[in-house]
């Protein structure tokens, strides 16, 4: 489908929608940053490739954090204008985080799955290139995000159409 404006907090809001059902089976708490006063904001891309996108980061959120026995599992889906490059959506939780460097996250065939293909990130890296954005992986303490939000922290950056 083409690319047109679209809201942010209607991307996040379809994304936890459609991952609703796993998140309240795993007991997980959800946060929507735009809910919290996060910037709500437009960007130009291809709806449903930016909300399977995120589902794919939840999905690997949701993966990680009952499989390394968090008690108090929480995922987070926010906004930032705090990255260099433009406007983000950030999906950060309180796993276990990376154990790869950055630049390999996104090679396929690249996993700590068991039964993992190694495509989920690489698929979202490629499709942020096809919307002129970025996939981002700031470091713990590198944006302003909320206490306790300090495992995997990846942005989905678009790109800044205010500059």
């Amino acid at each position: 489908s083409g690319n047109k404006k679209e809201q942010v907090s209607v991307l996040i809001r379809q994304s936890f929608f459609n991952t609703g059902f796993r998140i309240r089976a795993h007991n997980i708490k959800a946060f929507n940053g735009i809910e919290s006063g996060d910037e709500d904001f437009s960007v130009t891309c291809a709806r449903r490739m930016i909300v399977a996108s995120l589902m794919n980061l939840i999905d690997n959120s949701i993966y990680w954090l009952v499989n390394r026995g968090n008690k108090d599992k929480r995922i987070y889906i926010g906004t930032t204008r705090e990255l260099r490059g433009g406007p983000s959506i950030i999906v950060a939780d309180n796993g276990p985080g990376f154990s790869d460097p950055t630049e390999y996250l996104v090679q396929p065939f690249i996993t700590r799955r068991p039964a993992g293909m190694g495509l989920g990130l690489h698929i979202v890296d490629e499709v942020m290139k096809a919307n002129e954005g970025n996939l981002v992986f700031p470091e713990a303490g590198a944006l302003t995000l909320p206490k306790g939000f300090d495992g995997a922290i990846v942005a989905l950056q678009f790109k800044d159409t205010n500059s």
